[in-house]
């Protein structure tokens, strides 16, 4: 028991004599004989508590004054009342405990904290004992997340509540300045009832009332309790309008299954469409996690390859139509894992004509691995489905298996640092050529710093490489290799040496690193292999120093070549800047494997950079470069920045693309520019305009440059080429957001056409009341 603010000497007798009275009383079955006097208790603070209780805590009572009435056995406290048993916490004016009545009344700005941290206020509370069951007269109710109900009256049994003339909102209910005012939206009902066994809150005979104002009857319905982690119910509602679906409305219904897993289903209509069906389903496993959602429904697909395909297309016909999304982990121990994803859809437009994804090709995966500290073992498998209007699904490409084991030595040999690879793979297709690889390498890292600071890094690899094609003629000369079997040796070997200066500089610290790269490898028989994963070279600041500059393993760049550069990094209180710059020169060239316009081929290569400036976390600006060796013109740039606060900002990211490559032997690697802007204002405290576009500004000049488009220009109907500014998607809209009501309107153009997903305009409502959904 805790006593505060009491005169322990007068009161100490009294708390005694109080509590050994009523243990008597209860273990005799008599009332007690002796009482404190009205005069006594008035000049002195007391606590007691009920010890007769076996099953709950006893029941601690803090006050100014304590009266005991012998003859109805009624103990009254007042001034200052506090009690507590367990978790529950009561405060009051005045507590009036009847024994013969087992009931405690509260009366005067009664508060009622329960195990949950629901508080509840009102003007008298007639309670049990244990201070859980009871009646409260005009009630307020304010949820941990602090939603409010207000009820004339509220009954409490066995945890669950009900309110009478209740009402609920999440809304502010006063004013920045503590003045009352009216909520922007309420829930108004006959009853509520708030079941945390069921963890949900049942409103009966509900109507919705706006700014005091009832505006709609509602029928009875259920939303999850706050305590809730999950519980069946409707999710936020989705309108939006398209050209081609015409006006379109789902309601999610969200269906807790178990603890573990969880379905939603999700109907939608439209007014130009058939209506369609989507599902989602998860559960979750003592070691992992499997999920799947997709949607099915019947309409019209048209020829993504077609310019303006119509439903009067002979081929035209109507079908079900779908997609399916899957994905899944499961730790098997600690080492081995399984993971694994399936993406498909029936045709090249479904998920761009109901808006679900913007996806040029969808890939599927299943991986098995091992992870240990010093070892990875990998067998893994992938296929993909293309959805570009110039893909054929029977060019498309699938890998099983794929196979990677990795080892790192844990202990030195010959003062460096050994690791060893193997790896296999398996790629077929049904129109087209079918590759197998494999090989095994191993490489040696040393790494030394010398007494000035440099540090120089030792590398030297050895990789042997077996081959196997077949289909090689329907592949373009500079991949396809040579058919049937064929080996490759591979040895490099490689010294690079950095040399940081450090210092302090313009209230900050500075580092400055010059660095240059020796390696050299013998000639490789490069143009006999083919090549499936080595295709998207270009030389940027993140490969320059990079033992073999192609990506994957089926090209491996020899010779022997110098890289040189530097890097500058800047820091100070808010403000940081890092740049890197590089260049590297060819002493021995060999077969010429590097594509025009990749920034390789030729003894120099472009010049290659990246520079980060930030300003707190209030502005930061990146750019990555790459200029030609001769004429310094802009051949590759990427531009991102971020400026503002995370109410108030804008982004911005341009990519240029001025490479000149033979877009006959790689079309998506052409000449292009593009501008993308982002943004948001916060126009006042809860009002917010945002917005984004995607600009194609490639030009005339660009798009001559590609070779894809010499038939088109030699007709001389440069009318069909793009001039400068081409808009792809362009998306505003306007949001307000409170504590209790997201409302906004969006609207989205956009302006290319593939099969039935058209150029047109959307508009999308977005409504959501808060905490009313789970």
């Amino acid at each position: 028991m805790k006593y505060l603010r009491t005169d322990m000497l007068t009161a100490m007798p009294l708390i005694l004599s109080s509590i050994f009275l009523s243990q008597a009383a209860a273990e005799t079955g008599t009332p007690p004989s002796v009482a404190p006097s009205s005069d006594q208790t008035a000049t002195n603070k007391a606590s007691t508590s009920d010890a007769g209780s076996k099953k709950e805590a006893p029941i601690t009572f803090e006050a100014d004054n304590l009266v005991y009435d012998h003859d109805n056995d009624i103990v009254t406290v007042n001034g200052k009342v506090h009690a507590v048993q367990n978790e529950t916490r009561l405060s009051a004016d005045e507590l009036q405990w009847d024994r013969k009545a087992d009931k405690v009344t509260a009366t005067g700005h009664v508060i009622i904290i329960q195990e949950d941290g629901t508080i509840s206020y009102s003007d008298k509370a007639d309670l049990d004992p244990h201070l859980k069951d009871g009646v409260i007269q005009n009630i307020l109710l304010v949820m941990q997340n602090g939603s409010r109900m207000a009820a004339n009256k509220a009954t409490r049994v066995n945890d669950v509540t009900t309110l009478d003339m209740a009402a609920y909102t999440p809304c502010r209910v006063i004013n920045d300045e503590g003045c009352p005012k009216t909520p922007l939206w309420r829930i108004s009902a006959v009853k509520i009832i708030r079941d945390p066994n069921k963890e949900k809150v049942v409103f009966k005979s509900p109507r919705l009332d706006v700014l005091g104002h009832t505006i709609l009857k509602l029928p009875n319905f259920s939303y999850p309790d706050q305590n809730s982690t999950m519980s069946s119910g409707l999710l936020i509602p989705h309108i939006q309008r398209s050209k081609m679906n015409g006006f379109e409305f789902s309601v999610p219904y969200y269906f807790r299954l178990a603890p573990d897993r969880d379905l939603t289903l999700t109907p939608y209509i439209f007014t130009k469409a058939d209506p369609g069906l989507g599902a989602k389903y998860r559960q979750l496993f003592s070691k992992g996690f499997f999920q799947i959602e997709g949607m099915l429904t019947r309409s019209t697909p048209l020829p993504a390859e077609s310019q303006n395909p119509t439903l009067a297309d002979s081929n035209a016909h109507s079908k079900m139509r779908g997609y399916i999304n899957t994905n899944g982990k499961f730790q098997i121990d600690p080492k081995w894992s399984l993971t694994g994803s399936i993406r498909l859809t029936t045709d090249k437009t479904f998920l761009r004509r109901y808006d679900f994804a913007w996806d040029d090709r969808l890939r599927s995966t299943l991986n098995l691995e091992r992870i240990t500290d010093n070892s990875y073992f990998s067998v893994a498998g992938w296929v993909i489905q293309g959805l570009r209007p110039t893909d054929h699904s029977g060019t498309q490409p699938m890998a099983l298996p794929i196979i990677d084991w990795r080892m790192r030595m844990p202990d030195p040999w010959l003062g460096g640092e050994f690791s060893f690879q193997a790896n296999s793979m398996n790629l077929t297709r049904i129109t087209g050529q079918d590759t197998q690889r494999a090989f095994a390498s191993a490489e040696w890292n040393l790494r030394k710093y010398t007494p000035l600071g440099q540090r120089v890094t030792f590398t030297a690899l050895l990789r042997q490489d077996l081959y196997h094609s077949s289909g090689n003629a329907l592949t373009s000369e500079l991949y396809r290799g040579s058919s049937g079997w064929q080996q490759r040796g591979i040895a490099a070997g490689a010294v690079d040496v950095s040399w940081p200066f450090a210092g302090e500089a313009f209230g900050g610290n500075q580092v400055l690193t010059p660095r240059v790269q020796i390696v050299t490898s013998p000639h490789v028989r490069n143009l006999s292999i083919p090549d499936e994963d080595s295709r998207s070279i270009d030389l940027q600041d993140t490969n320059l120093f990079s033992i073999n500059r192609f990506p994957g393993y089926d090209r491996w760049e020899d010779g022997t070549r110098v890289t040189y550069g530097g890097e500058y990094t800047f820091h100070r209180p808010m403000f940081s800047f890092y740049g890197n710059v590089g260049q590297s020169m060819r002493i021995i060239t060999e077969d010429e494997i590097f594509p025009q316009g990749t920034g390789f081929n030729r003894r120099f290569s472009d010049y290659v950079g990246r520079a980060t400036l930030s300003y707190g976390s209030f502005f930061k600006l990146t750019e990555r470069i790459r200029l030609d060796r001769k004429t310094l013109a802009i051949r590759r740039q990427e531009v991102n920045a971020t400026i503002g606060s995370k109410r108030t900002y804008l982004m911005v990211g341009y990519l240029q693309l001025s490479r000149d490559i033979d877009t006959q032997l790689e079309p998506d690697l052409g000449n292009y520019r593009e501008l993308r802007l982002g943004g948001r204002i916060q126009i006042s405290h809860y009002w917010s305009i945002f917005g984004s576009t995607t600009v194609d500004m490639t030009t005339k000049k660009d798009q001559r440059a590609n070779q894809q488009q010499a038939d088109l220009y030699n007709n001389t109907n440069s009318s069909l080429l793009s001039d400068g500014f081409q808009p792809v998607r362009h998306r505003l809209g306007i949001e307000y957001d409170d504590n209790c009501l997201t409302l906004g309107v969006t609207w989205r153009r956009d302006y290319s056409t593939v099969g039935d997903s058209r150029r047109g305009n959307s508009f999308m409502l977005r409504f959501a009341l808060k905490n009313m959904n789970s």
